[in-house]
């Protein structure tokens, strides 16, 4: 069986509970933190600097647009 490349798999878990970091050949992308948002479960990305990226509903809609934002800017100083 073949396996197709995903964003996903590039996801580690961290220490914390509930949040998930994606690297790319040993460089941080970024972090995805599981939440709530007026009572609904939702997902925040977060680029290495902190900063907000967006929100998804799931773990592999966050990691795709977290991969395409980090294909699009590039390494953060």
């Amino acid at each position: 069986m073949v396996h197709h490349w995903r964003a996903s798999d590039q996801l580690q878990n961290s220490l914390l509970a509930g949040e998930w970091r994606m690297f790319d050949r040993g460089y941080l992308v970024g972090t995805i933190q599981q939440g709530r948002a007026s009572g609904v479960p939702i997902l925040r990305g977060l680029a290495p600097d902190g900063s907000p990226l967006g929100y998804a509903a799931t773990l592999e809609e966050a990691c795709d647009a977290m991969w395409e934002w980090y294909r699009r800017v590039g390494r953060l100083p």
